[in-house]
């Protein structure tokens, strides 16, 4: 006869999991609905007659001047995000592990038929689909990496076979570019010259750069003791996105009449996406349906092991997880999936077999 005692005898793990992951779908499903009724109620401005507060804008990108490049593509873009990652092996299972990422925001124009705007992408959330993915054999030299179909007409394999051991890299790269449609939901502000004043600190700061030998030689990537033009472009860069961050903290100049898109604080809100308002309402909607299903199935199983074998579990640690969940659910509606999955590997510590939950 079978011992169901025994094979559920760790059944209070499972509890406190499923309960967790049903608050945590049925949470960040509200959150979404609250998020597609506000699009769905909030007027499409034009950029000529945009009025301060909320807004909602779609057109296209205009570079605020000259574009940044991608870290490992070396493609032209306003901002972007990147992740480097390594193939490893262990019993026939092949698993992605994150070793570089990162991502440099600039300032860019939304222009429309009547006219164009400033936008502030700082905090605000960025939908972005994959728009840059390549492999190696050996570790990318940021701004060399071919795309799959250059990669194609040079007759690399594709992607790249792993001989034995050997790591396969693999870049992905998300990023918004000049001439790419793009769909704005944030909030109106007067700023002052950010222009001016972005460019005389990051004079000030390249200055005290070149004058610091010891900063000069960690730019120093490959070590040939000197610092080329792509290491300092990549140094400029990330400069750039320092004085941008500092600028952003501080205050913007009431009596200024020139206008910002940025993050509205009164609405947790602030998203750019390179798709129309109509495509995100569809991703929206599905992804109320999935935060259902996956509250529905979490729940369900608990209530289920809770009323057939009985768990017993104290209340505080249900409080707890179920805390757990709507903190998770709030992380990932404000900050997006990739903050919920960087947490998700550090509090797991990378095991591979919890990769699937996300």
């Amino acid at each position: 006869m079978l011992d169901w005692q025994w094979l559920f005898l760790k059944w209070e793990w499972w509890f406190l999991l499923s309960t967790g992951v049903g608050t945590y779908g049925l949470v960040y499903s509200a959150f979404q609905y609250v998020l597609k009724r506000l699009v769905e109620d909030i007027p499409r401005s034009r950029v000529r007659s945009v009025a301060m507060g909320i807004c909602e804008l779609q057109g296209v990108v205009r570079a605020w001047r000259p574009p940044i490049k991608t870290y490992y593509s070396g493609l032209d873009c306003v901002l972007y995000r990147f992740r480097l990652e390594r193939l490893s092996r262990d019993r026939n299972r092949e698993t992605w592990h994150t070793i570089q990422e990162g991502k440099v925001l600039t300032p860019f124009y939304l222009e429309d038929e009547t006219g164009k705007i400033v936008v502030n992408p700082d905090r605000m959330l960025l939908e972005l689909d994959l728009g840059f993915e390549g492999h190696s054999e050996t570790p990318p030299v940021p701004g060399m990496m071919l795309t799959v179909a250059q990669q194609e007409r040079q007759k690399i394999p594709w992607p790249l076979t792993v001989a034995g051991a050997m790591p396969l890299y693999r870049v992905r790269e998300w990023f918004l570019a000049p001439g790419d449609p793009v769909y704005v939901l944030g909030g109106v502000a007067r700023q002052h010259d950010v222009v001016e004043d972005q460019r005389q600190k990051l004079l000030a700061r390249l200055r005290d750069l070149k004058a610091d030998p010891d900063r000069m030689k960690a730019l120093d990537l490959n070590k040939d003791g000197q610092v080329d033009a792509t290491e300092w472009d990549r140094a400029v860069q990330q400069m750039e996105h320092t004085v941008l961050q500092e600028q952003l903290a501080s205050l913007p100049n009431p009596d200024s009449e020139e206008l910002v898109v940025t993050w509205a604080p009164w609405y947790h809100v602030g998203i750019i996406s390179r798709q129309d308002e109509q495509a995100f309402l569809i991703q929206l909607r599905s992804r109320i349906r999935w935060g259902v299903a996956w509250g529905v199935c979490g729940l369900g199983v608990a209530a289920l092991g809770k009323g057939i074998f009985h768990i017993m579990v104290p209340w505080w640690a249900i409080l707890v997880v179920g805390g757990g969940g709507v903190g998770l659910a709030w992380l990932h509606h404000v900050k997006g999936g990739e903050t919920v999955r960087q947490g998700w590997k550090l509090f797991t510590g990378g095991n591979q077999w919890f990769g699937w939950l996300l």
